[in-house]
């Protein structure tokens, strides 16, 4: 199995799931996400991305 981590999270949830599938990785497929630090450009998505899957 490959796990999948997520460093930083500053898109909207439809351009991170945009940007992951250009990668061929689902979003409900992420083991983790790795935030470096908590300025919005790092952090805007995360909560709903994290709380979707």
């Amino acid at each position: 199995n490959d796990t999948y981590v997520l460093v930083d999270c500053g898109f909207s949830l439809r351009e991170t799931e945009r940007r992951l599938a250009r990668l061929g990785v689902a979003a409900n497929q992420l083991s983790a996400i790795l935030v470096t630090h908590e300025h919005a450009d790092h952090v805007h998505g995360v909560g709903l991305l994290s709380r979707r899957y």
